[in-house]
């Protein structure tokens, strides 16, 4: 803060931050069009990014007030050094001067290039739609008061379906209690079918409705049985 304080106005001038600003040497492209910007009146000069002005940047050039245009004399600021052999004396420049500004911000488009026609989407045998063969759902209707029937008869499971796969499933080894295998069979397609379906409230209630049959089935092994000979009926 102190050395701030002795600083001179024009060397806290020189060391504050201010616009950009922008020099062209008179063999630029941008130069003539920079030092006809001047005027009179002076007007700002705006670039584009195409080949009227050979920018590769967007942007508006502002001509600086009183800085003298090329083959003018370029008066350097007083030297307050102590090798006053090595100040700086008028000299002709051979540049134009301009506060350099960005163009204002847009909110980007995504668009295709011109000209550039995309190609029709085409569908192959890979695109096609396909259903998963280890589960399938149950299809038809079974007996009426059985595991798969209609209506859910005594000592039936209700529901519609029947006719579905085992899936793999198969009775466990040594149960030989009487029961309606198929229609056992067919419970289990309609509640793999509902699980595939993420329909785990019905696949719940089959799987319910198995037990309250007397039939227990088990995921892990991918076997069933009869638990309850009386409530299975045969």
């Amino acid at each position: 803060g102190e050395r701030l304080r002795k600083l001179s106005e024009d060397e806290r001038r020189r060391n504050s931050v201010g616009e950009p600003v922008l020099f062209l040497s008179d063999a630029h492209p941008l130069c003539a069009p920079l030092v006809a910007s001047y005027g009179p009146p002076p007007a700002p000069l705006v670039l584009t990014s195409c080949t009227e002005h050979s920018a590769s940047v967007a942007g508006t050039l502002t001509p600086l007030p009183g800085a003298p245009l090329p083959g003018g004399l370029c008066e350097p600021p007083p030297f307050c050094g102590i090798e006053v052999a090595k100040a700086l004396r008028p000299f002709t420049t051979s540049a134009a001067g301009a506060t350099f500004t960005l163009p204002p911000p847009a909110k980007h488009v995504p668009q295709l290039l011109p000209g550039l026609v995309p190609p029709s989407p085409l569908l192959g045998a890979c695109d096609a739609p396909c259903e998963s063969k280890r589960y399938v759902r149950a299809r038809g209707r079974g007996p009426p008061g059985g595991y798969g029937g209609k209506g859910g008869g005594k000592g039936g499971f209700g529901g519609h379906g029947g006719g579905g796969r085992d899936l793999g499933y198969r009775r466990l080894e040594g149960d030989r209690a009487p029961v309606d295998e198929q229609a056992v069979l067919d419970a289990i397609a309609r509640r793999a079918a509902a699980r595939q379906a993420r329909e785990f409230q019905a696949a719940d209630q089959i799987r319910a409705q198995l037990l309250a049959g007397g039939v227990e089935v088990d995921d892990r092994t991918k076997t069933w049985c009869v638990r309850d000979a009386r409530l299975a009926g045969g």
